[in-house]
């Protein structure tokens, strides 16, 4: 990595600081939500499909960097199943869409896709178990 820096003109060396003690890292807990989306990523995977896990919005890190995402709106999860394209939005307990994450949903109808709106591993098994292969 260090030859990346160099070729293009920046030093990567960082200055020295004090030696300061390592404060204990808070383990992260997931959220109810995540853990669904875990779960069904996972199954889909496991079960032939190419699953992607996308992130909407964007993200500033410490230096004022902004790391896009998807549009506002993506679903958690776009996959290919059975052939066909399907986009499912997780929402865990009685959660909704947003307006514009019901949008996304009825652009993948309205472009021959499957959308969902899953709460459960189980309720998205039931549906896709109903999608006919292609061909």
């Amino acid at each position: 990595m260090s030859d990346f820096f160099n070729l293009i003109g920046h030093d990567n060396k960082k200055p020295a600081k004090a030696a300061q003690p390592k404060a204990k890292k808070k383990k992260k807990t997931k959220g109810p939500e995540a853990t669904i989306l875990d779960a069904i990523v996972r199954w889909l995977k496991a079960n032939g499909a190419i699953a992607l896990r996308v992130n909407s919005g964007y993200l500033r890190d410490a230096q004022g960097h902004v790391f896009n995402g998807a549009p506002a709106g993506t679903s958690d999860i776009v996959c290919c199943w059975r052939g066909r394209f399907v986009a499912i939005e997780v929402k865990a307990g009685n959660n909704q869409p947003t307006e514009k994450q019901k949008a996304f949903l009825n652009k993948v109808i309205a472009a021959g896709g499957i959308a969902l709106v899953a709460n459960s591993l189980e309720l998205v098994k039931v549906a896709l178990d109903k999608v006919p292969p292609l061909g």
